[in-house]
C-alpha cells in the first residue's frame, strides 16, 4: 500500500486513529473489527505500509482498502512493479553472502539446509571471477554506514572502522542509455545473433538469484552494475550499483555490458554481450516523497 495518498486511504479504513509508525517499524491496527499489524515501508521515497494478518481475511481487508482508495484513483499493480521500487529507493537487493571462502564458515555452511537460498546461489550477468569474494559487497559501499556503531565490540570492527575511513567503492544509480536500450530490441529485428532480451519492468532477476554485469572506463572494470529495471515514472532504464570511488561522480560516463557469454542457463537464450552507455547518478535516485504518519 504505497503512494502519495496512502496514509489517507488507510485513516478512511481503519478502526482507530491510524498510529505514527516510523520507517520499518510496525505497530497494530484493526480493519473492519480485524486484528492486523502495519509495517512503515515505503519505497521509492514515497509513504507507505505493509500489511500482514490472517490470511482468512485477506479478501475482506483488500476490498475494504480497495473501495476506499477509489477516490484516490489507487490502482493495483503486481509483484514484477513491486520489484522496482528498490531501484529508485537505493536498496541493492541480495548481494553474494560471505560464507563461501573462510573456514570459520564452513560448520555454518555444512549446517544449511539443501533448500536455502545459500545452498542455491546462482549468479548472472557479464561480471565472471574465479574468485568468489570480488562478488561479495561491503556494508559501507552499500550506503549501510549510517547504521554502524563503533560504542561496543564486535567481531570485524577493526576492519570496518578502515573501511568508513577510506571506501573502495560507492554505491550509484546507472542511467541506461536510451538510444542503446532500443538497439537491444532492435536486434530481434535484423540478421544475425540477437542481444540478450531485456524483459522489463523488473529485469535481470528471470535468470539467476543474484546479479553482476560489470562496469567499464577505457576499458576496465570500474564497478559492478548490479540491479537493473524500468522505471516507468521517469521513463528510464536503470540499474543498481558500486562503482570505484573516483568514479563516483555525478554525470560520469561509462559502459557497462549486458547479457552472459556462453551461459549454461536454461532461461538465458543464446545471445550476443552488448556494451551499453550508462551515466553515474547518485543513489537513491527518488527524492521528495516519504513521510511518517
Amino acid at each position: 500500500m504505497q503512494g502519495p495518498n496512502a496514509f489517507e486511504v488507510m485513516e478512511e479504513v481503519t478502526d482507530d486513529p491510524l498510529p505514527k509508525i516510523p520507517f520499518f517499524k510496525m505497530a497494530e491496527i484493526s480493519i473492519n473489527g480485524r486484528d492486523l499489524y502495519a509495517l512503515g515501508h515505503g519505497m521509492a521515497e514515497a509513504p507507505g505500509l505493509e500489511i500482514f494478518g490472517p490470511y482468512e481475511y485477506h479478501h475482506e481487508v483488500r476490498d475494504t482498502i480497495l473501495e476506499a482508495g477509489q477516490e484516490y484513483g489507487m490502482r493495483q499493480l503486481g509483484s514484477m512493479v513491486y520489484k522496482t521500487g528498490k531501484i529508485g529507493s537505493g536498496w541493492i537487493k541480495l548481494p553474494v553472502p560471505a560464507i563461501y571462502d573462510s573456514d570459520e564458515m564452513k560448520g555454518y555452511r555444512q549446517w544449511l539446509g539443501a533448500d536455502t537460498i545459500e545452498a542455491n546461489m546462482s549468479i548472472g550477468g557479464s561480471f565472471n571471477s574465479d574468485d568468489i569474494t570480488d562478488y561479495y559487497m561491503e556494508p559501507v559501499e552499500l550506503g549501510y554506514e549510517r547504521h554502524i556503531s563503533f560504542d561496543h565490540d564486535f567481531i570485524g570492527r577493526e576492519a570496518l572502522e578502515k573501511r568508513v575511513d577510506t571506501p573502495r567503492r560507492k554505491k550509484v544509480t546507472f542511467v541506461w542509455d536510451a538510444d542503446d536500450v532500443v538497439d537491444v530490441y532492435a536486434s530481434l529485428f535484423r540478421d544475425g545473433e540477437t542481444y540478450k532480451y531485456i524483459d522489463i519492468p523488473d529485469t535481470a532477476n528471470r535468470w539467476s538469484k543474484t546479479h553482476y554485469d560489470k562496469v567499464l572506463k577505457g576499458g576496465d572494470i570500474v564497478g559492478i552494475s548490479k540491479y537493473p529495471g524500468y522505471l516507468i515514472y521517469k521513463r528510464e532504464m536503470l540499474s543498481l550499483g558500486v562503482i570505484d570511488i573516483e568514479h563516483s561522480d555525478p554525470g560520469t560516463e561509462v559502459t557497462f555490458v549486458w547479457g552472459e557469454k556462453n551461459s549454461n542457463k536454461s532461461r538465458v537464450e543464446r545471445h550476443e554481450e552488448k556494451e551499453i552507455r550508462a551515466k553515474v547518478e547518485p543513489s537513491p535516485y527518488v527524492h521528495g516523497g516519504r513521510r511518517e504518519i
